[in-house]
Order: C-alpha cells, then sequence, then structure tokens
C-alpha cells in the first residue's frame, strides 16, 4: 500500500500490459492530485472497495481488458470521483449494472462497457450521467431495452448496443435521450424497425443491419428528416413499395444488401432527392427500370 507513498504531485500512472491481479487499500492515498489511471490489459479481478475513494481529481479511468465482475463493481467503487470525464470498463466480466454503481458520475462524458456479459441492467442506473454523450454498449447480453433505461441521458449523441441480444425495444425507450445522432443496433434479434426511433429527429446514421427485420411500412421512418446513413444489410426484407422511405428526405447512403428483395416500385426513391449510394447487392431482382430516375446525385 506505500508504493506510491510521498508522490503528492503525480499526475498520470500507468501500469497497463502487466500481470496484476489486485491492488492494495489505500494505493492512491497520497496521490490526491492524480488525473488519470491506466490499468487496461492486467489480470484484476478485484478492486478493494476503498481504492478510488476521494480522488477528486481523477479525469480519466481505463479499467479495461480485465477480470473483474459484478461483484467487484458495486455502489462503492466509483464513490467521490466527482470529476471522472472517462470510463472504460470494456472486455471484463460485468454481469449487471446496479442503480447506483454510476451515482457520483455526473461530469462523465464517455462510458465504455462493451465486450462483458451484462444482462441486466437496473432502471435508472445512468440518469446522474447527464453529460455523457458516449456510451458503448456493444457485445454484451441484453434482451430488451426497456422504457427506463436510458433515463437522464439527455446529452447523449452516440449510442452503441450491437452484437447483444435485443429483440425488443420499449416505444418510449429513447424518449430521453431525443438528442441521439448515432444509433448501432446492428448483430441483434430484431424483427421490425423499432417505433421508439420517432423520438430521435436529430439522428444522423442507424445502423439495423444484420437483424430479423422482415419488412417495413409507411410511417416505419417517421421523424427522421435528418438522417443520412442507413443500414440494413443482411435482414429478410422483401420487396420495396412508394412511401416505405418518404419520410428520410435527408438519406445519402442506403445499404440494403443481402435480402430478399425482388422487385422495387417505381416512385419508392422519388423523395429521397439526396442519395448518394444504394447497395442493393445479394438480392433477388430482376427488373429496375425506372426506379432511379428521380436520383440526380
Amino acid at each position: 500500500p506505500n508504493s506510491l507513498n510521498g508522490l503528492i504531485s503525480l499526475r498520470v500512472l500507468n501500469m497497463s500490459n502487466n500481470r496484476l491481479e489486485s491492488l492494495p487499500d489505500g494505493l492512491f492515498a497520497s496521490c490526491r492530485e492524480i488525473r488519470e489511471i491506466y490499468l487496461h490489459n492486467n489480470t484484476l479481478y478485484e478492486l478493494s472497495r476503498g481504492l478510488l475513494h476521494r480522488l477528486e481529481q481523477l479525469l480519466v479511468l481505463d479499467l479495461s481488458n480485465n477480470q473483474l465482475s459484478s461483484n467487484q463493481i458495486d455502489d462503492m467503487t466509483f464513490v467521490g470521483l466527482i470529476r471522472l470525464i472517462v470510463l472504460n470498463l470494456s472486455h471484463n466480466a460485468l454481469t449487471r449494472i446496479d442503480a447506483r454503481t454510476f451515482k457520483d458520475l455526473s461530469f462523465l462524458q464517455i462510458l465504455d462497457l462493451r465486450n462483458n456479459s451484462i444482462g441486466f441492467i437496473e432502471d435508472n442506473a445512468f440518469l446522474p450521467l447527464y453529460n455523457l454523450h458516449t456510451l458503448n454498449l456493444a457485445e454484451n447480453r441484453i434482451h430488451h431495452i426497456t422504457s427506463q433505461l436510458f433515463n437522464g441521458l439527455f446529452g447523449l449523441s452516440k449510442l452503441n448496443l450491437n452484437n447483444n441480444l435485443i429483440v425488443n425495444i420499449d416505444p418510449l425507450a429513447f424518449r430521453n435521450c431525443s438528442d441521439l445522432k448515432e444509433l448501432d443496433l446492428s448483430s441483434n434479434a430484431i424483427q421490425y424497425i423499432p417505433e421508439a426511433l420517432s423520438e430521435l429527429s436529430f439522428l444522423k446514421t442507424l445502423d439495423l443491419g444484420e437483424n430479423q427485420i422482415s419488412g417495413f411500412s409507411n410511417g416505419s421512418f417517421k421523424n427522421l428528416q435528418q438522417l443520412t446513413g442507413l443500414r440494413l444489410i443482411d435482414n429478410n426484407i422483401g420487396n420495396l413499395t412508394k412511401g416505405m422511405l418518404w419520410d428520410l428526405t435527408g438519406l445519402q447512403v442506403l445499404n440494403l444488401a443481402k435480402n430478399k428483395i425482388q422487385q422495387i416500385e417505381r416512385g419508392t426513391f422519388d423523395r429521397n432527392e439526396q442519395l448518394e449510394a444504394i447497395r442493393l447487392d445479394g438480392n433477388f431482382l430482376s427488373d429496375v427500370n425506372g426506379v432511379f430516375q428521380t436520383l440526380a446525385n
């Protein structure tokens, strides 16, 4: 515990890429000025309860690529880290996130939780994080997106949920993160265009690739006039008809490769005058006569 004693001016500590399994309580007791701690790529499986307490100047904490479980990360782990901006917990063994885990982290801007085994997130777990702009929950075991899950994330602009087990998304799931610009829902088990998307009027890019979406109707993309990129590769989408894409007046790039499209009705792209690139490879098209005549770009 005394190895850093006397280093009262220490600002940055990098002990990444080692074989650390645990750290002694009180290790940082005299390092009150520390701004950045890098502990990624170790074999940490425990964090003593008071290890990070009162590090009120800490801005960056990287604990990625370790073996930390949800038994180790609880409502006391990050107490008092009132200035923390970046927290990386990716590539660990977390299975759940409780409501009070991040309670003191109101300055946090980037939270990386990808590649864990998170299957349960308590409602309002992200509520204190009103300055968060990037949340990565990719490569976990999330099945359902509830109406309360993203409460408080008013400033969120980028959300990654790819490579989970998502089957349904509550229609009100995104009502409290309506500033979202980028949303990645690829590689899940989604069967329809989520109704919840209609809350995201500032969304720029939407990835729904590698799901089980079989089709969509007029109004599926309502309020998404700002959307410039839509990725729907590798789904089960059938024929395209007039009106289906008409709400997407700002669309520039559309990826519909590897679907089951046999026909595209003339007029399908009539309102998508900004389109610059369309992928339709890997479908069952036999005739596209006149389909693209309105696409000057």
